[in-house]
């Protein structure tokens, strides 16, 4: 689904959907950690209620906006023009083959869960597992050696097609 309609999200929504994707990957030995590699999602809001466009992260049941850059407007051209871009990212991807393979597994099954915490909160999305050159650019306030490696838009769905 790429097609999202203009209308903005609730903000209490998206955070409803990101502190549940986030939980499931905190139950004991769920969240992939490693030496400095840790799993961030960085949102790139577009389009929500009660929030400028920009980059942000969530800190307890607020999101703390990181650039005011609209980080997700070059990247709707790459992914999709959809309110919300959440972008699964690592603090530090360089390590060893075996265990960037096991990184893979944690990303994915973060960016999965953001995929069915929308859905059940009457969300439609679509699920981008190739990073793209521009969200390299986007998640740059995470840090210097953050990188982006699955992506999840999420809004209303245009014309109310799911």
């Amino acid at each position: 689904m790429r097609a999202f309609s203009h209308a903005p999200v609730p903000q209490a929504e998206l955070l409803a959907v990101l502190k549940k994707a986030e939980n499931t990957q905190r139950a004991p030995g769920a969240l992939f950690t490693r030496g400095d590699t840790e799993l961030r999602v960085a949102v790139a809001a577009r389009r929500v209620e009660g929030l400028t466009a920009g980059l942000y992260i969530r800190e307890g049941q607020n999101l703390v906006q990181l650039d005011t850059a609209d980080a997700g407007g070059e990247l709707a051209e790459d992914y999709a023009d959809a309110p919300v871009l959440a972008m699964i990212c690592a603090a530090n991807p360089q390590m060893h083959e075996n265990a960037y393979r096991e990184l893979t597994v944690h990303v994915g099954a973060l960016g999965y869960a953001l995929w069915l915490a929308a859905i059940s909160r009457g969300l439609s999305c679509s699920v981008l597992g190739r990073p793209r050159s521009g969200a390299a650019q986007a998640v740059r306030p995470l840090g210097l050696h953050a990188r982006n490696l699955f992506t999840v838009a999420l809004g209303q769905a245009a014309g109310g097609i799911r």
